[in-house]
């Protein structure tokens, strides 16, 4: 016969299993995470060297779309390369562009960086641009959209204020307050000894995360968080495997192993 377990010893037994089960059912849930592909739907890998968080299924927390070739695309544009903080996408000159096109850049997951300009064309209101060469820019693009439409265009740009570049994105609001019809394209600048720099024509940086409050990373990764972010100032993360380390940094990725 099984020996009776006192009636004392199984209360406690009971409240244990209250306590711990619920802890490391948790623990399961958080641990699981939905495979995230970095092949296209159509069978094609992607031509730009994507890993976690980037991919083109549903478990991917930044999802992108995908061409037929193998490009990656935020929204309609193309993603030229992601790093362990930035995407760098191409916004090609459009003069007939619609303004709301620009709501693409601001995902769940990425922002522009408040580095970058962006022109833009029939606005209510003007805005100063603190770019290098932008009135020269500028009249390149009012150029070719005249040319193109044979219709005076009246062209602008957007920008953070003049020694602002601790602004991490571009201002959204102020952005939609100037009431512009069309949005051509973008320059990508940085400081460099408090001068700002241009990085290129038609291109633009976004800053990327994962949303959450708590880092997962891998214990050989380091974890960048980032508080009050655009699209509802979420909190969310990052993480980057440290040096002699390769990897994508996440509990959910690759994370990091020795190089």
């Amino acid at each position: 016969m099984c020996p009776m377990i006192p009636k004392t010893t199984l209360s406690m037994l009971l409240l244990l299993a209250s306590i711990v089960l619920p802890i490391l059912t948790a623990a399961a849930h958080k641990a699981i995470h939905p495979p995230c592909s970095q092949t296209c739907s159509s069978g094609m890998p992607a031509k730009q060297n994507l890993t976690y968080p980037f991919g083109f299924s549903p478990g991917c927390p930044i999802q992108l779309n995908c061409t037929e070739d193998g490009d990656a695309l935020i929204g309609e544009f193309l993603v030229q390369s992601a790093s362990p903080d930035t995407i760098t996408i191409t916004i090609e000159a459009n003069c007939s562009r619609p303004f709301g096109s620009i709501d693409q850049l601001y995902g769940r997951n990425y922002a522009p960086v408040g580095k970058n300009s962006v022109l833009l064309s029939n606005c209510t209101q003007t805005s100063p641009c603190d770019v290098p060469n932008t009135l020269v820019i500028q009249a390149q693009f009012q150029s070719l959209c005249e040319s193109s439409t044979k219709i005076n265009t009246s062209m602008n740009c957007y920008s953070e204020k003049p020694n602002h570049y601790n602004v991490t994105f571009l201002n959204h609001s102020k952005l939609f307050a100037l009431g512009c019809e069309y949005f051509l394209s973008s320059i990508s600048a940085e400081e460099l000894n408090n001068v700002s720099v241009s990085l290129g024509v038609q291109m633009l940086q976004l800053f990327w995360w994962v949303n959450g409050d708590e880092c997962e990373c891998s214990q050989d990764a380091d974890c960048v968080q980032l508080l009050g972010l655009p699209n509802g100032g979420g909190n969310g993360f990052r993480c980057k495997c440290r040096d002699r380390f390769l990897g994508d940094g996440f509990l959910a990725g690759t994370g990091c192993r020795r190089g």
